[in-house]
């Protein structure tokens, strides 16, 4: 669970997230299908990161081997 919020509105945000997590700890509160979504978007969200990571890798691997070196976006936008 993840919440951002403005500083006076964190009373209010604690009490949400412990609503939320009461109703997902007690059995029959929460449909299994909005649950099983759920996990299918965060196992999604972790993948792409993971995919991100692998083209950045690979991104940082062909400047290095065709500058000598890693490249931040900016300067190789401006060169």
């Amino acid at each position: 669970m993840q919440a951002t919020t403005c500083s006076h509105f964190v009373p209010t945000a604690i009490n949400v997230a412990i609503k939320e997590l009461f109703s997902v700890a007690t059995p029959g509160q929460v449909d299994w299908k909005y649950l099983d979504r759920d996990k299918q978007s965060i196992k999604s969200a972790i993948l792409m990161n993971l995919e991100s990571g692998m083209v950045a890798s690979e991104d940082i691997s062909k400047q290095v081997s065709t500058y000598g070196e890693s490249h931040r976006c900016p300067k190789l936008l401006f060169s």
